[in-house]
């Protein structure tokens, strides 16, 4: 089976059994998750183009001054970075919930959990596509919480089945680690906010 048609199955089966998968890439080593991600995010990235420029004013204040042909030139840069960024926050992320999870498994392993979060962003990378164009429509919005939330589900069943612990301590060793980030986030926005108020 080729690579392209594997990550159809991963991704069909992620959504559906992931118990499954999960139980089959222990094995695995840093490169097949990787690719995998790398998969999903370049094909994320293209499909979702449209919508990221129709929402808002994207398109026309980047054209603004600005070569048209030079501009679309950009957009495979511009995909590049976002993965290589994408792929370091993923990397922070996993390292963030692995410390929790020593907390119940002291001989847990950093690639375990790594695996169980770049599978677990199957959901915002595929039913994200969707949601990405439904959002268009202000009040749908809000829909990006359903594979943000399935993401979380993911992780946590990841880290059931690779790290061997309960259900009850994966959920605490990701909801934690996300509570922690939302509350940096949004006290960043608040000072934003208030910075620029003064200013």
């Amino acid at each position: 089976m080729g690579f392209l048609s594997y990550s159809l199955v991963k991704i069909k089966l992620l959504l559906t059994d992931p118990e499954f998968v999960f139980k089959r890439v222990k094995h695995e080593g840093y490169l097949e998750p990787l690719l995998y991600y790398t998969f999903l995010f370049v094909i994320f990235s293209i499909l979702t183009l449209p919508a990221t420029l129709i929402n808002g004013a994207l398109l026309g204040s980047a054209l603004q001054g600005m070569d048209r042909l030079f501009f679309f030139v950009l957009i495979p840069f511009g995909i590049l970075i976002g993965l290589l960024v994408a792929i370091a926050i993923m990397f922070g992320f996993a390292g963030l919930v692995h410390l929790f999870v020593r907390l119940f498994n002291k001989n847990s392993d950093f690639m375990q959990t790594f695996k169980a979060v770049a599978y677990g962003s199957t959901p915002s990378l595929t039913i994200g596509i969707i949601i990405a164009y439904l959002a268009l429509v202000p009040i749908l919005g809000s829909l990006f919480i359903i594979p943000f939330v399935y993401n979380i589900v993911l992780v946590v069943i990841g880290l059931k089945s690779l790290q061997g612990i309960k259900t009850s301590r994966a959920a605490f060793a990701v909801i934690i680690p996300v509570l922690i980030l939302s509350i940096l986030f949004l006290l960043t926005v608040l000072i934003f906010v208030l910075r620029a108020g003064l200013a």
